[in-house]
């Protein structure tokens, strides 16, 4: 994978890079997730924090609703187009995003680990056969690799 990665909302007026590999990417199918889409499910990639910027335009913060997820979350919009391009869970805490890969430039660059929230999957959506999923979340110790825990623990670290 190239090591810079650019993306952006609808409209253009925001333009965003992310530097290297996502720690992961999910497929998640929450209620909030389908809804905020207007899709069956949405294309998330963990990234820390510090490597997500933000190149043109300025995103702005909305908050999005409780649902099948246990917290209310931030997510950073264009306010000209409404496009959504990253969030943080505060569970995670403020260093580490999880940006949409449908704004990305190159979406088939990130494709899935795992899907999450699969309870609310849709039925005509089919799970590729070897690829995790899960009915709820995921404990990261079950699933995610020692270099991805690792990742995600010294960017809660900082």
């Amino acid at each position: 994978m190239k090591q810079t990665h650019d993306g952006g909302c609808a409209c253009g007026a925001v333009r965003i890079r992310v530097h290297g590999a996502p720690i992961v990417v999910h497929c998640c199918h929450c209620t909030i997730c389908q809804r905020l889409g207007g899709s069956a499910f949405a294309t998330n990639a963990l990234i820390e924090a510090d490597r997500l910027e933000v190149i043109r335009g300025e995103a702005v913060e909305t908050r999005a609703p409780a649902g099948s997820t246990p917290d209310a979350r931030p997510v950073f919009r264009c306010e000209a187009c409404g496009s959504a391009l990253w969030s943080h869970r505060p569970s995670f805490g403020e260093r580490l995003r999880i940006f949409r890969v449908g704004v990305m430039d190159e979406p088939d660059l990130f494709s899935p680990d795992i899907h999450i929230f699969t309870a609310h999957k849709a039925a005509w959506v089919a799970i590729p056969d070897g690829l995790p999923w899960f009915e709820t979340a995921y404990d990261p110790a079950d699933v995610l690799t020692d270099e991805q825990r690792a990742r995600i623990e010294a960017a809660q670290a900082d």
